[in-house]
């Protein structure tokens, strides 16, 4: 389990200057470069692909899921149309693996 009391944070001043340190390490013996790397493109679903996807097994199925997760709290615009209680969020996802952990649902008010 998780150690709550000693747990380290990625935004911590110390923790960021050790990294820097390593990084630094690192860049000397020459294992920092820049150079250019191909961006692999998936036309069906208009997105960039992880080089791992390209290695799925051709057998493999990914499972994409429909959930609900109840509004612990309904906006003022649904309470004041009567919508109190058994009001739920329509989620669809491809990593279905990740709904035990999930904490909040977030979405884009303007998006299209």
């Amino acid at each position: 389990m998780a150690d709550w009391d000693q747990c380290y944070y990625t935004y911590d001043g110390a923790y960021e200057a050790a990294e820097l340190k390593v990084f630094q390490e690192m860049h000397s013996k020459g294992l920092i470069y820049q150079d250019y790397k191909p961006v692999f493109w998936s036309p069906s679903s208009r997105t960039a692909l992880a080089e791992a996807e390209l290695e799925y097994n051709p057998e493999h199925v990914s499972r994409a899921i429909y959930t609900t997760f109840p509004l612990s709290k309904l906006p003022p615009g649904m309470t004041s149309e009567g919508l109190e209680g058994g009001v739920s969020v329509l989620v669809w996802t491809t990593q279905p693996w990740t709904i035990p952990a999930n904490q909040a649902v977030c979405y884009m008010p303007n998006a299209q």
